[in-house]
């Protein structure tokens, strides 16, 4: 019996990891080094490139640091107004089946 236990949380633990995450996810603490508004884009009316000071990885589906700094990080701010070079700013960052990483 307990054999047979500890064969049914081997098989569920694999399984709970070996799905397709439909995005990935992290929530951070942030600096903004790149400001700039996008042209022609209907979802995010800015773009950054940002330095992360603080990052938790979702545990299932982590988006990871080195891929956050490496692209560009996309909002859709209601106001219009885009985070300054230099502003600190947290929240969630998710990326997308797209390959977008923007924020939540």
């Amino acid at each position: 019996m307990r054999k047979f236990s500890l064969a049914m949380i081997s098989l569920i633990s694999l399984s709970a990891f070996s799905f397709e995450c439909p995005q990935y996810e992290a929530q951070v603490f942030a600096t903004v080094l790149e400001s700039s508004s996008t042209t022609g884009n209907r979802e995010f009316n800015c773009q950054y490139k940002i330095e992360i000071n603080r990052h938790d990885a979702h545990f299932i589906c982590p988006l990871g640091t080195n891929e956050i700094e490496k692209n560009l990080v996309f909002d859709s701010r209601s106001n219009g107004e885009c985070l300054s070079d230099g502003e600190s700013f947290s929240g969630y960052l998710v990326k997308d089946g797209l390959g977008i990483i923007f924020i939540d």
